[in-house]
């Protein structure tokens, strides 16, 4: 039985790292540069806070301002550069010493124990080897020690062997390519841009990874064509991803594969106030429901499951 888990930059902040975007913009708009360009998006940022909170799409939405292919290089590299710094100086506060590797552990292993129905999906784990994979989608490697870590365990759910194949980063590493950009050209507002063959085939993150050719994409993808059990954490599930999106709707829509959405908002509700938190489960699950492309009537949503503000992946510096 193989799980999957899609692993977002929520998994950092958990850490207690500033790793959002809108914690990026913080630093990025106070940095200095001499180029107009630059300067002129910094302020495009400072002025529509709320909307940058999704760079990516933001950016592609921004690029209708940007004048010609050379401003585009400019901006783009300028970006990654001050991401890559950034995150490289906050990430550097992680220290792999203190981190809580039975909490990762029992998190990875038994995401069935944080959601309600748990009886609905226990028997997932009868079987006698359960393959356990993970897709990064953070630039930082704090997952990878983790997994390193808890692969040098010797890992069974009752009767059951556990495996954990290292992560894999669908949108690369910080000591290397970093990928960013839109899931396709229609987000492109710059529509020259969506005609050059070279900004769009590098802006779209899909086909910048197919041209590549590393084959993340291909691993990935077929990793989760073999899921029997789909985990997505710290994930905003937005529209730039949405590749991956799809592909986990084909997924539970041709197989018999359930999926668990596990999504944080902060939001407390006191036990006499359970039925307000299955108002914001049904929110949830319908927003997910549409991002994949399932019928909230169909029986694969009967398959997903939200788990809403619930432990997992809590508690992991000791």
């Amino acid at each position: 039985m193989r799980i999957v888990f899609l692993m977002g930059n929520g998994f950092d902040i958990s850490l207690g790292l500033k790793t959002s975007y809108t914690d990026f913009h913080k630093y990025y708009t106070r940095s200095f540069h001499i180029e107009p360009c630059i300067k002129k998006l910094k302020q495009a940022i400072k002025e529509d806070l709320e909307n940058w909170s999704d760079f990516e799409k933001a950016f592609g939405i921004y690029t209708k301002k940007i004048a010609d292919p050379e401003e585009f290089d400019l901006l783009y590299d300028d970006i990654l550069q001050e991401m890559q710094k950034y995150l490289k100086a906050e990430t550097e506060k992680f220290s792999a010493l203190s981190i809580n590797i039975p909490a990762f552990i029992n998190s990875l292993t038994a995401p069935d124990s944080f959601i309600r129905e748990k009886r609905r999906i226990q028997h997932l784990f009868s079987i006698e080897t359960i393959d356990i994979r993970i897709i990064n989608f953070n630039y930082t490697q704090t997952i990878d020690i983790f997994a390193a870590s808890a692969r040098h365990s010797s890992l069974h759910r009752g009767r059951s062997i556990i495996t954990i194949a290292a992560p894999q980063h669908i949108h690369g590493t910080l000591d290397g390519t970093m990928l960013f950009g839109v899931n396709d050209k229609s987000q492109i507002a710059n529509t020259a841009f969506q005609n050059n063959d070279t900004i769009a085939s590098e802006l779209v993150k899909p086909v910048f990874n197919k041209k590549l050719g590393y084959a993340t994409d291909d691993i990935c993808l077929a990793t989760i064509k073999e899921a029997a059990l789909i985990c997505i954490f710290g994930m905003s599930i937005g529209d730039t991803d949405q590749y991956w999106w799809t592909s986990i709707g084909d997924r539970i829509k041709r197989s018999g594969c359930y999926a668990i959405l596990f999504y944080w908002d902060g939001k407390t509700h006191l036990p006499l106030e359970e039925r307000y938190k299955l108002r914001e489960e049904e929110k949830i699950k319908e927003m997910f429901l549409e991002k994949i492309g399932i019928s909230k009537d169909s029986d694969s949503a009967s398959r997903i499951f939200i788990g809403y503000n619930t432990s997992i992946f809590q508690n992991m510096i000791e």
